[in-house]
């Protein structure tokens, strides 16, 4: 015979109020109707709490049903003429799409949102301009979440212009809605979405009181405009996206004033979100004012007891390192990420393990600035921390966590070549590469990282003499970034240049010299015309590419033309320098030496010899205070001063600096750097030359 056993009274609290609110739910549908409907409204509001605990218990079929019975109670009820609980459905709806939006469940919120803006457009209900405007505001950040960036643009700005129009009147209109939020006392809290949390969490006198002054519209009015900043920027509308975000700022008297506390996010936002904008249209000095005003502020708030705020002044800090690297502050950027990362370090090690991906950037950006500064050994130790990092998260398997991961193992692999560690660096480009292409492949959006990593590849290929194999990757990094600028990506005209600038350089080993002297020509119009509209991203590669006409015209006997571009390029990098850019200073020795070559072929001696002085004085120091890797520049400079002397028939002199500069390539060789080969081949058969003639 079979048993029936009771069943056990669970243990969980959650399934324990489950349980209370299915009689709860049981005990009022029994219930006679009343006049006021207060069983049905208690219903309802009993149906939407079991729904919210049914999300809590991870139980999404069972809470959408739950709360659809409550939804068409209401609506029924509507149909009925009950217009007085209008406000009560639309809050119910919003609410119900923010919690589908903390869920991720995205589109289904703007499927609920959409309802609630459909019935507020009614011509019975149009007179609920908050409701509407934050409803709005609501949709368009569920569309942020779901990529569609135009059509949350038009959703904030409908919210803006209603934000805009209630600004007159204000007084009138909140004593209007006063009876209205007073007829929803008897909903429970956990009904009402933050964001309308800023009408109803006082009283109702409370409301009018704050809406009247002023500083609640303005705040409202400034979180629709940064989220409509965000919005631009994801559609890449930079100009658009700093004027909403100076609107922002401008209000910031009525958001600071006599508002609460949070109201300064909306500000911080904005100076951030600038920030950003300014940097992509690579107004780094503006942008550079915007996150120093921005971590200022936050400074002084986290003074004033608002501890939260260092996550975002981290990543801000960053962001600062970022532009004054791009403005050529090494030393201070080094300085911001210092910083960056000690607050990311700090709260992973209280167990905040989310803040490894950012430290990873982090480390990242000091890596390149390190780079630029020469420091390689310190360059390559952030770059593999940050790869460690990267590859520790690598469960993500999202395309921007890979593509992260590219962009960090190809920082990398630069760092090794400029070490003269190419294999390793090749190796490093060529997982970059796989990544990147499997990406593209799917549908990403990343030829301009794709370029990046080719670029960087052909330039290691080059180094290694494999000439015909840099050559084809710089055929396709030109092939895509020529693309890019037919499409309107004007941002990518600086790196089309200097990509082209390099294949020029393998051009001229190709000894194709007219092709060269063509690939010169462009990339440095590209890089005026950048300048000429003020932006300076390349302009420490300009010199560059003058420097290397100048190699091309020497080749092609047009030396007054050579002398004019070394000249122009030696005055640039003598600027920069002067201007705190010291990273220059082994370019400037690599154009000094080459205008010394060319004043040599020309017998002009003592100039040729002064040029090649100073360029070897300065690598000798640069050696002497640990950038080693140049060293075998040093022993070039060296040679040709060298090769100088045996034109003036100064034999000694000539055998002297020939046997300094065999015996460091020697030297660099056995260590490994078997590129030099050819350069100590060079050495020595000047040298033997000499002894033969002796």
């Amino acid at each position: 015979m079979n048993e029936s056993k009771t069943p056990e009274a669970p243990t969980d609290s959650r399934s324990t109020s489950l349980l209370a609110l299915d009689r709860e739910v049981a005990r009022l549908r029994a219930l006679p109707p009343d006049e006021d409907d207060e069983h049905i409204r208690n219903l309802v509001a009993t149906l939407v709490t079991r729904s919210i605990l049914l999300d809590d218990m991870d139980r999404p079929a069972e809470a959408d049903a739950t709360f659809g019975e409550a939804a068409r109670i209401m609506r029924r009820l509507i149909a009925e003429l009950r217009s007085s609980l209008i406000v009560k459905l639309v809050d119910m709806l919003t609410d119900r799409g923010d919690r589908l939006r903390n869920k991720g469940r995205f589109e289904d919120a703007v499927a609920v949102y959409s309802e609630a803006i459909g019935i507020l457009t009614r011509p019975r209900y149009d007179d609920l301009p908050v409701h509407m405007a934050a409803t709005l505001k609501d949709r368009a950040d569920a569309l942020m979440e779901l990529g569609r960036f135009a059509e949350a643009t038009t959703d904030y700005d409908e919210a803006i212009d209603l934000w805009r129009q209630l600004s007159g009147g204000w007084g009138e209109l909140s004593r209007e809605l006063t009876d209205v939020w007073a007829s929803r006392r008897s909903l429970p809290a956990k009904l009402v979405s933050v964001t309308r949390m800023i009408f109803i969490a006082a009283s109702a006198s409370s409301i009018q009181r704050r809406m009247s002054a002023g500083s609640q519209r303005a705040y409202l009015l400034s979180c629709a405009l940064v989220s409509k900043g965000a919005a631009l920027l994801k559609q890449k509308c930079f100009v658009d996206a700093v004027a909403v975000y100076d609107e922002v700022i401008a209000m910031r008297s009525p958001i600071i004033s006599d508002g609460p506390a949070n109201q300064l996010d909306s500000l911080l936002n904005a100076l951030t979100g600038k920030g950003s904008a300014l940097r992509k249209l690579r107004r780094n000095a503006d942008a550079l004012a915007a996150y120093e005003e921005a971590v200022r502020l936050m400074r002084r708030l986290m003074s004033d007891g608002k501890p939260e705020l260092e996550v975002p002044m981290a990543a801000t800090i960053s962001n600062m390192g970022v532009a004054l690297d791009k403005l050529g502050r090494l030393p201070d950027a080094i300085v911001a990420y210092d910083e960056a990362i000690g607050i990311r370090r700090r709260l992973i090690s209280h167990g905040d393990t989310e803040h490894e991906s950012a430290l990873a950037i982090v480390l990242m950006n000091k890596g390149n600035t390190l780079r630029k500064l020469n420091r390689y050994s310190e360059a390559v130790a952030n770059f593999e921390e940050a790869v460690a990092i990267r590859r520790r998260l690598s469960s993500d398997t999202s395309s921007e966590k890979m593509n992260s991961l590219a962009t960090t193992v190809m920082n990398m692999g630069i760092a090794l070549s400029r070490q003269a560690r190419f294999s390793e660096a090749l190796t490093a480009y060529d997982e970059a590469l796989e990544i990147r292409r499997k990406l593209f492949a799917d549908g990403a959006d990343l030829a301009r990282e794709l370029s990046n990593v080719l670029h960087n590849k052909g330039i290691t290929l080059q180094a290694l003499h494999r000439v015909h194999e840099a050559l084809a990757e710089f055929d396709e990094a030109i092939s895509i970034r020529r693309r890019s600028t037919s499409n309107g990506d004007v941002w990518i005209d600086g790196s089309l240049a200097n990509t082209v600038m390099e294949k020029g350089i393998v051009l001229i080993d190709l000894e194709r010299f007219d092709e060269a002297l063509a690939a010169f020509d462009e990339s440095i119009r590209i890089f005026r015309g950048d300048l000429a509209d003020g932006l300076t991203d390349f302009d420490y590669v300009l010199p560059t590419a003058l420097m290397n006409r100048g190699i091309v015209l020497d080749s092609l006997n047009r030396y007054d033309e050579a002398l004019s571009a070394f000249d122009e390029a030696i005055d640039i990098q003598r600027r920069l320098i002067s201007n705190g850019r010291v990273w220059l200073e082994n370019a400037l020795a690599r154009s000094l030496m080459k205008k010394g070559n060319l004043l040599n072929h020309m017998r002009r001696f003592d100039e040729a010899g002064a040029l090649f002085d100073e360029s070897i004085t300065t690598r000798r120091r640069l050696v002497s205070e640990g950038q080693t890797e140049i060293e075998n520049e040093l022993a070039i400079t060296v040679m040709n001063k060298g090769l100088m002397f045996k034109n003036m028939n100064r034999k000694n002199e000539a055998i002297a600096a020939l046997t300094e500069s065999s015996d460091t390539l020697s030297r660099m060789i056995a260590a490994g750097r078997t590129e030099l080969e050819n350069d100590l081949a060079v050495a020595t058969m000047h040298k033997e030359q000499i002894n033969r003639e002796a």
